[in-house]
Order: C-alpha cells, then structure tokens, then sequence
C-alpha cells in the first residue's frame, strides 16, 4: 500500500513540475529577453511591468522574437488598454465605486483626495476633464463623504453657485483636500 502511494505522489509531482516548468519559461523568458534599440538603450518585453488582464494579454508575446515581441505587445496593451477613453472611465471608476467613508476615516479621505488629485490631473491631460465635472459624477463623490464634510460641501457648493460658478470636480478636489 505504501508503495502505491509513494507512486502516485511521485507521478502527481512530475504533473505539477511539467505545469511549473510551462509557467516559469513564459516567466523567465519575459524577464531575460531584452532587446537593443538603436540608440544602444535596453527595452524590456512589458510582460514584467504588467498585472492581471494586461499581463494576460500579452505574456505570449515573449515567445516571439525580442523586437517583435516588444512590438506586439505594445499594440496590444495600447489597443486593449490604451484608448484614452478607457483610461479616463478607470480613474474616474477607481474614485467613484469605493465604499461610503466613516467619519473616523480620515486614511480614507486621505486615499480619496489623492486618487481625485490622479484622475483630474490624468484626465485633463487627456482632454476628458468634462467627464468628471458631471451633476452624476460629483453626487456620486459627494455621497461617499460623511454627513458632516457632505453637509460643509453643500454649503461650499452652494456659495460657488451664488458667484455665477457650477462646481466641478477641481473644486470637489480642492474641498476634500481642504478637509483633511
């Protein structure tokens, strides 16, 4: 009985060795295969720079020649993930989808006015900024504030409105920075 065992412990270690061994050429190979540019300068497959979908997208291509991997893996992350519409929907999904703020969370704020700071300056680079300035947009960020910083930013938002001035997101920003 031992002996049956052992075998089959041996045979399911040669499995999980095989299926490691697949993985980790894909790995190594994404990080030892650099190719020269003209100018002398290295440049790295992107397999190694990338996490999740984007990795996924492209870990093949270190499987192809360094400069034609290179290539084709820019293509495909700036196709897949590139589209400055796409890039733009995710700063500003990253800052609306969190969870409502505590009144004692003042990290969370913290978090928050960062990642507003990251989206307007990335999507105003962009030439996105209308998207953030939405009635939407700002009820949204408005409702994951607590009722006493929600209830100061009514007030802000009101007086910017009695000087002839919509409140947009650069104002939210600036607010929730003031209030921490």
């Amino acid at each position: 009985m031992n002996e049956s065992v052992s075998k089959e412990l041996a045979i399911s270690r040669r499995k999980a060795l095989v299926v490691k061994q697949v993985n980790i050429q894909s790995y190594l190979l994404g990080w030892l295969r650099p190719c020269l540019t003209l100018n002398g300068l290295k440049k790295s497959t992107p397999v190694k720079f990338t996490l999740g979908k984007a990795r996924e997208a492209i870990e093949n291509c270190v499987l192809l020649d360094p400069d034609t991997g290179y290539s084709r893996a820019r293509i495909i992350l700036q196709d897949q993930f590139g589209q400055n519409y796409i890039v733009a929907r995710a700063h500003l999904e990253e800052v609306i989808t969190r969870s409502p703020l505590r009144v004692t969370d003042s990290q969370g704020l913290w978090d928050l006015a960062r990642d507003m700071r990251r989206c307007q300056m990335t999507t105003s680079q962009m030439g996105y900024s209308a998207d953030m300035s939405t009635t939407d947009t700002l009820l949204k960020i408005q409702h994951l504030l607590p009722v006493h910083i929600q209830s100061k930013w009514a007030n802000r938002a009101h007086s910017l409105m009695e000087q002839s001035v919509m409140p947009n997101f650069s104002h939210l920003t600036d607010f929730i920075e003031e209030s921490v």
